[in-house]
C-alpha cells in the first residue's frame, strides 16, 4: 500500500512538472501612441478691404496685420479672417483672441478705438469636420487723435476637439 501511495504521488508530482512544463506564459510590452494627427485647424486667409496688409504666421493659428490709416472719428477697418477645420473625425469649437499693444510712445490709446466682430470675440466659433468659418473683425477710430499713432494688433485662435459620431467626408 505504501508503495502505491508513492506512485500515485510520483505520477501526480511527474503530471503537475510536465503540465508546468508544456504551460507558457505570454507578456506583452509595449507602448500605445493615441494619434491626434487629424485634429488640423488653421487660419487659411486673411485680408482686409481698407489697402492694409494681414499676415497669417508658419503655424497657421496667428493673423497679424496692419491697417491703412483711421484719420476721422468714425473710420472702420475690416479684417476677414477664414478659420478651417481640416480634421475628418473631429468638429472644433474655436475662440479667438485680439490681442491689442494700446502702447504708442508712453500714451495709453485703448480709449480710442474699438474693435469689434460680426461674432463677438468672446463667442466660441463651431467648426464642423471638414469645412472652415469667415470671421470679420473690425477696428474702429472713437475719439480723435492729435498726432500719428502706430498699434499692433493680432488675432490668435485656441481651438477645441469635439467628437463626432460619423467621420466626415473629405
Amino acid at each position: 500500500m505504501k508503495s502505491t501511495k508513492y506512485f500515485v504521488i510520483l505520477i501526480l508530482f511527474l503530471m503537475i512538472v510536465g503540465f508546468a512544463s508544456i504551460t507558457t506564459v505570454f507578456i506583452m510590452q509595449g507602448n500605445t501612441t493615441i494619434n491626434t494627427g487629424d485634429f488640423d485647424v488653421r487660419f487659411i486667409s486673411a485680408d482686409t478691404e481698407d489697402g492694409g496688409s494681414a499676415t497669417i504666421s508658419s503655424d497657421g493659428k496667428t493673423v497679424t496685420y496692419v491697417t491703412s490709416q483711421l484719420k476721422s472719428v468714425g473710420d472702420y477697418v475690416y479684417v476677414h479672417g477664414t478659420i478651417k477645420n481640416f480634421s475628418t473625425i473631429y468638429d472644433a469649437d474655436v475662440h479667438v483672441q485680439v490681442d491689442v499693444n494700446p502702447m504708442y510712445n508712453g500714451v495709453d490709446y485703448s480709449d480710442y478705438i474699438q474693435i469689434g466682430a460680426d461674432r463677438a470675440p468672446t463667442d466660441t466659433l463651431s467648426i464642423p469636420a471638414n469645412s472652415s468659418v469667415t470671421n470679420t473683425i473690425y477696428v474702429a477710430l472713437i475719439k480723435p487723435v492729435e498726432e500719428d499713432v502706430q498699434l499692433s494688433f493680432s488675432f490668435t485662435f485656441t481651438a477645441n476637439a469635439v467628437e463626432r459620431e460619423e467621420v466626415a467626408e473629405p
